[in-house]
């Protein structure tokens, strides 16, 4: 899907920039996201692709740069126009550490959010809780704690706690790549539930992984990132077959290819 031809948008970023000590990580950077479409980010080391997601969710400032969501400007570079918890309440970024709270079990992790952010009561947010953490197949294991939990257990927790917000945008952040290879296969399994869960059918998903053959099969569009901007990008099924800038080639046929 070309983003240039999109009228309706769920996410537009345009003109995103941010240094750190004089170094640009994103520059320019522009990206549109239709509702309910799933995008997969690659690229380099350093290219950008987590401060990109961090300046989403405003965990990251950007310096310059617009960032809507459906049509309304939530952050113009210096200037932010809502409170971070309300964009982070509709745009969920879950990290490859899982960032779970240690003294809470499972259903209290999932349930946090909608108490400190929604206001649920306790009872109807452990009800949400759960049934987040049955479509996440983890609804046997919500009275452990973390310590207690295997990677892929506590990375679908981290899942289960973003979902149960009902998100507009849902961002992930290399979330596989501390997992053996088993568990990955687990957690992509849930990555594809979190769009079959959405009842809205427009909630964006953008993943930033390291996993080709995922994002050839889950994503809908592909965008390599490249010296902080988005150097090429593709519909998913054409992107490895049409892609034709030397840097995005050199880049994939490294992965494709690495000994």
């Amino acid at each position: 899907m070309d983003a240039s031809t999109l009228i309706e948008y769920r996410l537009k970023i345009r003109g995103i920039s941010k240094s750190f000590n004089d170094t640009k990580i994103l520059d320019s950077l522009d990206l549109v996201a239709a509702p309910g479409e799933a995008i997969a980010i690659i690229g380099r080391s350093g290219s950008g692709k987590s401060t990109l997601l961090r300046c989403l969710t405003l965990l990251d400032q950007p310096d310059e740069g617009d960032v809507y969501l459906d049509d309304q400007l939530y952050v113009s570079g210096q200037k932010i126009y809502y409170q971070p918890w309300e964009v982070r309440r509709n745009i969920a970024l879950v990290f490859q550490d899982f960032n779970l709270f240690p003294n809470m079990t499972v259903l209290e992790n999932i349930a946090f959010g909608l108490r400190k952010t929604k206001g649920f009561n306790k009872n109807e947010a452990y009800d949400r809780a759960e049934y987040s953490a049955k479509t996440l197949g983890i609804e046997n294991i919500i009275s452990q704690y973390p310590y207690s939990l295997s990677g892929g257990q506590a990375q679908r927790c981290a899942l289960a706690r973003a979902m149960v917000l009902e998100p507009k945008v849902f961002l992930l952040d290399e979330i596989t790549s501390a997992l053996d290879p088993e568990t990955v296969l687990n957690v992509v399994e849930a990555i594809r539930g979190l769009r079959s869960a959405d009842s809205s059918g427009k909630m964006v998903i953008i993943v930033v992984t390291h996993l080709m053959h995922f994002a050839e099969n889950f994503a809908d569009r592909i965008c390599f990132l490249h010296n902080g901007k988005i150097h090429e990008e593709l519909p998913s099924r054409e992107f490895f077959r049409n892609c034709e800038k030397p840097e995005t080639i050199k880049f994939i046929s490294a992965f494709l290819n690495p000994f």
